[in-house]
């Protein structure tokens, strides 16, 4: 089940792996696409492993972002778990929204959870929609976790 909950000007949308946060997420930004900056992050499979790709929204950035295997992520790498990470993406992306932020309605990050707890991945970029209470749409698979992150 899909939770949505407003706090400010962000709508947080949680639920558990596979609920279809993603892709309710993508009929939303489906309607009016030219309104959001950001990205979505959909799992999925290669070669039959496990992936999480970046689909940008309104940036020039696209890729593998997560894999259980390193040869499939652009470096430099971030282990973390048993999973690997594009930190050009998270660096790339993150310095292109923030850049380009205001030029849009709002921004979309597809998702923010326990990498994020432990000041990784998109918790710079996370922190500067909060901190300036920006419009956006943030998933999550654990909201109370994100809301204690975030302070709200």
């Amino acid at each position: 089940m899909i939770r949505k909950i407003k706090k400010g000007n962000i709508l947080f949308i949680s639920g558990p792996v596979n609920s279809g946060k993603t892709t309710f997420l993508s009929g939303i930004i489906s309607h009016d696409n030219e309104k959001f900056i950001g990205f979505l992050a959909p799992s999925g499979y290669l070669f039959g492993k496990k992936i999480y790709y970046l689909k940008g929204v309104n940036i020039p950035f696209s890729g593998i972002i997560a894999s259980r295997d390193p040869t499939l992520i652009h470096p430099p790498i971030l282990k973390w778990k048993n999973f690997f990470f594009s930190l050009y993406l998270f660096n790339s992306v993150t310095s292109y929204v923030i850049d380009n932020a205001k030029k849009f309605h709002y921004v979309v990050i597809d998702e923010i959870g326990p990498l994020e707890y432990e000041g990784k991945g998109w918790n710079n970029l996370s922190d500067f929609v909060v901190k300036r209470n920006m419009k956006a749409i943030i998933i999550t698979r654990n909201f109370k976790e994100l809301a204690k992150k975030l302070e709200i």
